[in-house]
């Protein structure tokens, strides 16, 4: 048992291709996690915001409009939004938090130390979900891999998440890595299409793919429909 990923609340770390036929019965199984028949969500496309966020939204509203949920998105695009009150008002009404794929550092750089920040962690502590996906993903965790190491949320402590992990070898990413991994941090490899979800006592895997463990000792691949031996601490 990987004793010390800590987390608040309720999380789910998707490894990519978000908003895709292939993704609903995950997103489904997801969704019956939450109590409301049709559950609100918002839609965050800030890692986006250098490419195409108004389509990156767009396809999460169509996506989740289309299996019983009432979408909305919510366009923080740069420091002045994610520190308006007013504008981040939406996500106090709402039942999951989405971020989606894009740019992880970018969407590092707009979250830390913003109101937006404050809002999701109040959010989490509330019992609202967060989604992230892929970008969204990587930043929840303790550190980062894109091109360097980056210090990251850390919402989900002791964690990185490398995504899109379906085309990797466990033997070259356990290689590249292992002088980094030590009893306080661990990788997970998540396929795309695919994600870790906490559960009221455990992590869950749903989706299409599996996900890869890597700790100190070496690694170990997890099937959808298993759980994953971390511990579901709080702070």
């Amino acid at each position: 048992m990987y004793s010390n990923t800590q987390i608040i609340g309720k999380i789910a770390l998707v490894g990519g291709d978000e908003f895709t036929p292939k993704c609903e019965s995950m997103d489904r199984a997801l969704l019956d996690m939450l109590s409301p028949s049709k559950p609100r969500i918002t839609i965050i496309p800030t890692a986006a915001a250098h490419e195409n966020p108004s389509k990156a939204a767009l396809n999460g509203i169509s996506y989740f409009s289309k299996i019983r949920a009432d979408v909305t998105q919510l366009m923080v695009l740069n420091n002045s939004e994610a520190n308006d009150e007013k504008f981040l008002q939406p996500i106090e009404n709402t039942d999951v938090i989405y971020f989606t794929g894009g740019d992880p550092q970018y969407l590092l750089k707009i979250l830390s130390g913003s109101l937006f920040l404050k809002k999701v962690l109040e959010a989490i502590s509330n019992g609202i979900y967060v989604i992230g996906s892929s970008a969204g993903a990587m930043v929840l965790g303790t550190y980062m891999w894109h091109n360097k190491w980056s210090k990251c949320l850390g919402i989900v402590k002791n964690v990185s998440v490398l995504p899109h992990h379906e085309n990797a070898h466990p033997a070259l990413i356990y290689e590249k890595f292992s002088k980094y991994l030590n009893q306080d941090l661990i990788l997970l490899g998540i396929d795309s299409k695919t994600c870790a979800v906490k559960g009221t006592d455990k992590w869950e895997i749903l989706g299409n793919g599996g996900i890869i463990i890597y700790t100190k000792d070496g690694w170990e691949k997890f099937e959808a429909g298993q759980s994953l031996p971390m511990d579901v601490t709080r702070y």
